[in-house]
């Protein structure tokens, strides 16, 4: 576990959100900093969302040690009783 904070927002309607959020992934030396952007629509029937991401890790001289994002899609899966 590291250290982190973070922020997010919806819209007006209440289907899209964004957040982002930063920590610290050396925590002895506090030398690697990661921070992570995410931005998702949920339908309206909220039972699937999708949205893109991005993360950039940066090293104590603020130096980009890592740039990647990509996609992400979710769906409700119906839940069988216990």
């Amino acid at each position: 576990m590291s250290a982190g904070l973070g922020a997010w927002a919806s819209s007006v309607d209440g289907f899209e959100f964004k957040y982002v959020y930063t920590r610290l992934l050396d925590q002895a030396t506090r030398t690697l900093v990661a921070t992570t952007w995410v931005a998702l629509t949920i339908t309206d029937t909220g039972d699937e969302w999708s949205g893109i991401w991005k993360r950039r890790d940066m090293d104590a001289d603020g130096g980009v040690v890592l740039e990647t994002g990509g996609t992400v899609r979710a769906h409700r899966q119906a839940l069988e009783p216990l």
